[in-house]
Protein backbone atom coordinates (compact mmCIF):
# COMPACT_ATOMS: atom_id res chain seq x y z
CA UNK A 1 0.00 0.00 0.00
CA UNK A 2 1.95 3.12 -1.25
CA UNK A 3 1.40 6.28 1.32
CA UNK A 4 0.82 9.65 0.46
CA UNK A 5 3.10 12.30 1.99
CA UNK A 6 2.03 15.54 2.97
CA UNK A 7 3.33 18.15 0.95
CA UNK A 8 4.11 22.06 1.83
CA UNK A 9 4.96 24.99 -0.01
CA UNK A 10 6.54 27.44 3.08
CA UNK A 11 8.10 27.07 6.45
CA UNK A 12 8.16 29.37 8.36
CA UNK A 13 11.28 29.46 11.30
CA UNK A 14 11.27 31.88 14.67
CA UNK A 15 14.84 33.26 15.13
CA UNK A 16 16.09 33.47 18.93
CA UNK A 17 16.67 29.62 20.19
CA UNK A 18 15.44 27.88 16.85
CA UNK A 19 17.98 29.41 14.02
CA UNK A 20 20.79 31.47 16.09
CA UNK A 21 21.76 31.23 19.87
CA UNK A 22 21.57 34.05 21.36
CA UNK A 23 21.11 33.24 25.15
CA UNK A 24 24.26 34.62 26.26
CA UNK A 25 23.69 37.88 24.01
CA UNK A 26 20.35 37.89 25.81
CA UNK A 27 21.78 37.62 29.19
CA UNK A 28 24.40 39.89 29.37
CA UNK A 29 22.63 42.55 27.76
CA UNK A 30 19.92 42.51 30.42
CA UNK A 31 22.76 42.26 33.44
CA UNK A 32 24.73 45.16 31.75
CA UNK A 33 20.73 47.08 31.63
CA UNK A 34 19.55 46.00 35.16
CA UNK A 35 22.97 47.35 36.25
CA UNK A 36 23.13 50.68 34.77
CA UNK A 37 19.88 51.19 36.88
CA UNK A 38 19.93 50.01 39.71
CA UNK A 39 23.64 49.29 40.39
CA UNK A 40 23.02 45.24 40.87
CA UNK A 41 23.96 42.67 38.72
CA UNK A 42 21.17 40.12 38.84
CA UNK A 43 22.30 36.24 38.85
CA UNK A 44 21.25 34.70 35.27
CA UNK A 45 19.50 32.31 37.02
CA UNK A 46 17.03 35.12 37.90
CA UNK A 47 16.91 36.25 34.69
CA UNK A 48 15.83 33.62 32.02
CA UNK A 49 12.18 33.62 33.44
CA UNK A 50 11.66 36.32 31.88
CA UNK A 51 13.48 35.44 28.37
CA UNK A 52 10.89 35.35 25.48
CA UNK A 53 8.97 37.63 26.67
CA UNK A 54 9.03 41.17 24.39
CA UNK A 55 11.54 43.60 25.46
CA UNK A 56 9.10 46.00 26.30
CA UNK A 57 7.29 43.67 28.77
CA UNK A 58 10.47 42.75 30.13
CA UNK A 59 11.75 46.09 31.52
CA UNK A 60 7.94 47.15 32.37
CA UNK A 61 8.48 44.17 34.90
CA UNK A 62 12.38 44.87 35.96
CA UNK A 63 12.67 48.36 35.26
CA UNK A 64 9.09 49.65 35.70
CA UNK A 65 8.86 53.50 34.93
CA UNK A 66 12.10 52.92 32.81
CA UNK A 67 11.20 50.66 29.92
CA UNK A 68 11.96 53.08 27.24
CA UNK A 69 15.51 53.96 27.90
CA UNK A 70 16.01 50.41 29.81
CA UNK A 71 14.71 48.69 25.37
CA UNK A 72 17.15 51.97 24.46
CA UNK A 73 20.17 50.88 26.60
CA UNK A 74 19.72 46.84 26.04
CA UNK A 75 19.08 47.33 21.68
CA UNK A 76 22.80 49.49 22.03
CA UNK A 77 24.61 46.91 24.06
CA UNK A 78 23.06 44.02 22.77
CA UNK A 79 24.43 45.05 18.94
CA UNK A 80 27.74 45.59 20.76
CA UNK A 81 28.31 42.16 21.66
CA UNK A 82 26.29 40.06 19.18
CA UNK A 83 29.43 38.93 16.98
CA UNK A 84 31.09 37.99 19.93
CA UNK A 85 28.16 35.74 21.81
CA UNK A 86 25.55 34.68 19.03
CA UNK A 87 26.28 31.89 16.84
CA UNK A 88 24.00 29.47 14.21
CA UNK A 89 23.03 26.78 15.82
CA UNK A 90 24.58 23.00 13.91
CA UNK A 91 22.88 21.89 11.06
CA UNK A 92 20.65 25.43 10.78
CA UNK A 93 22.19 26.23 7.31
CA UNK A 94 22.17 22.99 5.65
CA UNK A 95 18.88 22.01 6.61
CA UNK A 96 17.93 25.95 5.00
CA UNK A 97 19.48 25.11 1.95
CA UNK A 98 18.17 21.18 1.73
CA UNK A 99 14.35 23.22 2.43
CA UNK A 100 15.00 25.80 -0.59
CA UNK A 101 16.74 23.00 -2.55
CA UNK A 102 13.54 21.81 -2.64
CA UNK A 103 11.10 24.27 -4.01
CA UNK A 104 10.04 25.36 -0.41
CA UNK A 105 9.93 29.14 0.75
CA UNK A 106 11.22 30.13 3.60
CA UNK A 107 10.11 32.71 5.92
CA UNK A 108 11.41 34.35 9.00
CA UNK A 109 8.80 35.53 12.16
CA UNK A 110 10.15 37.10 14.77
CA UNK A 111 9.81 39.62 17.55
CA UNK A 112 12.88 40.87 17.70
CA UNK A 113 14.15 44.49 15.78
CA UNK A 114 14.60 44.29 12.16
CA UNK A 115 18.30 45.69 12.41
CA UNK A 116 18.85 43.37 14.93
CA UNK A 117 17.40 40.17 13.06
CA UNK A 118 19.28 41.02 10.10
CA UNK A 119 23.00 41.22 12.07
CA UNK A 120 22.36 37.97 14.03
CA UNK A 121 21.65 36.52 10.36
CA UNK A 122 24.32 37.75 8.83
CA UNK A 123 26.53 36.66 11.81
CA UNK A 124 25.14 33.28 11.45
CA UNK A 125 25.87 33.30 7.04
CA UNK A 126 21.60 32.86 6.58
CA UNK A 127 20.45 35.93 5.73
CA UNK A 128 19.66 35.77 1.91
CA UNK A 129 17.81 32.45 2.10
CA UNK A 130 14.89 33.50 3.51
CA UNK A 131 12.34 34.38 1.44
CA UNK A 132 10.20 36.85 3.87
CA UNK A 133 11.27 38.76 7.44
CA UNK A 134 8.52 39.61 9.39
Amino acid sequence: MATKQNTFHAVLFDLDGTLIDTTQAILESLKHTIHYFTGVTPKESELRPYMGLPLFDQFALLLPRNEDKACQMYVEHNLSIHKKHVKSFPGVTSTLEKLKANGIKLGLVTSKRRHTAIVGLEIAGIQSIFDALV
